[in-house]
């Protein structure tokens, strides 16, 4: 069972990881879709900052979900009377 609890532990914290990612990266795509950024005159140079962060930000949500995934499945695994 403490097994079981930390494992459960583990995928909320992972979740609640993913959420704040999922979040971050809609909140970038929408900042990049806005023409506002283009009309100013560093928008340019915010928009590759906020391109480069929008791309780091989708690969750590890619590892997060991969985590997710992972300890979903081992927490089913246990559940089922898998050691």
């Amino acid at each position: 069972q403490p097994r079981e609890r930390a494992s459960r532990r583990e995928l909320a914290a992972v979740e609640a990881r993913v959420a704040e990612l999922e979040a971050r990266v809609a909140d970038l795509v929408s900042r990049l879709e806005d023409p506002a950024l283009y009309a100013q005159a560093d928008g340019p140079r915010r928009a590759g900052k906020l391109g480069r962060e929008l791309e780091e930000a989708r690969r750590e949500l890619e590892v997060q979900i991969e985590c997710w995934a992972e300890a979903g499945d081992a927490l089913d695994v246990r559940g089922a009377g898998v050691p």
